[in-house]
């Protein structure tokens, strides 16, 4: 599979959201690395690639960067969790996969790339 196209869908104060949107299938939300994510260079490292082609199988999947992160528009104050909702919102409106209101979307978290969990410490996040 080809790197999906970068896209945009606009918040409601107006900022861009870069997402990429990929496959068929029940839609799988990814959310954002954080400040952290470039959705058209993490497809080009080829760990994350494989890791995003496994968890796409026979899904649609959707993964955005957030304000300020990647090809996503700089926000001129900081953000709040209710702007971070309103880029997750931004995103699935536009991409009309919540609609009808009783189609189910799965909206997953997903590892940052290159991070070592073998040397996490016991107690210090998941330890199986």
């Amino acid at each position: 599979m080809e790197s999906p196209p970068v896209q945009f869908a606009r918040t409601v104060d107006g900022l861009n959201i870069a997402y990429t949107d990929a496959g068929d299938g029940e839609p799988l939300v990814l959310l954002p690395l954080g400040p952290y994510g470039h959705q058209q260079m993490l497809w080009d490292i080829q760990e994350y690639r494989e890791w995003l082609l496994a968890i796409g199988r026979g899904r649609r999947l959707i993964a955005y960067d957030g304000r300020g992160a990647g090809q996503s528009s700089r926000p001129v104050d900081h953000s709040t969790f209710e702007d971070w909702l309103s880029d997750l919102d931004a995103v699935v409106s536009r991409l009309d996969v919540g609609a009808p209101r009783s189609r189910r979307v799965l909206v997953a978290a997903r590892p940052v790339p290159g991070e070592d969990r073998s040397r996490r410490k016991p107690g210090h996040g998941h330890t199986g």
